[in-house]
């Protein structure tokens, strides 16, 4: 679901078309409530001044993400900028609120960068936690993925999968986790947007990936991925022009499991009424 320029809900169905879319608790259970509460809120206060500090370390954290578990609980993750370069790092916390992890969470990947771009959150079938960034480690960008269980072990090593190599423009990663327990990862390489799907063991399944391109020399610039019924995922895109001046839309694709694009021969136009805002990049929802 995407919302347009009125806050109206624009919703994509299966076949890729768009549309413009008390009760009292028994006073023991509330007793129960009332005096248990406090201890069933853990961590979480209800005092907007004593809120729950994730990382605090010295110098900054930002662009945090926030990916919910299957038991309540949550997936944060973040750029720290305390040790020079902006690291990514991640932390577990229970239904209450609890760090399942040490305090400032668990390194992810030691980067030199001295600037940000976007990346991507996700969780796999498993309760893993996906992710997906830019990444400098080895002397070169790149764009590497990494999945973490729920103990905080990163399942496809320290240095993660790598996606993309050369050297192309590689900008702003997204992840979406699938059914069949993989992940499709997308990202921004040059001019247009390159997907690829990985299994659980972090092993690409679309050979040199899937490439979408502009045939008219304008450019598709990744927005978002999200999953989609059975193995199926829907990724949108901003699509220009080759001018800066020219207005920039949304448009959207739905690919199988194996790369195959299910809303074919063409694209689906959702937005191409006006033009976005420069470096919008609209995030959307699935209905299943």
């Amino acid at each position: 679901m995407f919302l347009d320029a009125g806050m109206n809900a624009l919703s994509l169905d299966t076949a890729g078309d768009v549309t413009a879319r008390n009760e009292r608790f028994p006073s023991v259970l509330l007793l129960i409530a009332l005096t248990f509460g406090p201890l069933v809120l853990a961590e979480w206060s209800d005092d907007p001044g004593q809120n729950l500090a994730i990382a605090d370390r010295g110098s900054d954290q930002v662009q945090p993400k926030v990916v919910a578990t299957a038991d309540d609980g949550c997936y944060i993750s973040w750029f720290d900028n305390s040790s020079g370069g902006y690291d990514v790092y991640l932390q577990r916390l229970n239904a209450v609120g609890d760090e399942q992890w040490a305090h400032d969470g668990v390194l992810v990947a030691d980067r030199s960068f001295s600037s940000t771009q976007d990346y991507g959150l996700d969780i796999d079938s498993n309760g893993n936690a996906l992710l997906v960034f830019r990444d400098d480690r080895g002397g070169s960008e790149k764009i590497t993925a990494s999945l973490v269980s729920p103990d905080g072990t990163l399942l496809w090593g320290s240095a993660g999968v790598q996606l993309s190599s050369g050297s192309a423009f590689f900008a702003s990663p997204e992840i979406a986790g699938t059914s069949d327990g993989g992940s499709v990862a997308g990202w921004i390489h040059d001019s247009g947007t390159k997907l690829q799907k990985l299994n659980s063991s972090g092993v690409p399944q679309w050979g040199a990936g899937v490439t979408l391109s502009d045939d008219s020399s304008g450019s598709f610039s990744l927005s978002d991925i999200n999953a989609s019924d059975g193995v199926n995922v829907i990724v949108s895109w901003v699509r220009q022009g080759p001018n800066f001046y020219d207005p920039k839309h949304i448009w959207a694709q739905k690919f199988d499991g194996s790369g195959l694009m299910l809303w074919s021969p063409s694209h689906v136009r959702v937005f191409d009424g006006g033009s976005l805002q420069f470096g919008n990049f609209p995030t959307f929802i699935t209905d299943g």
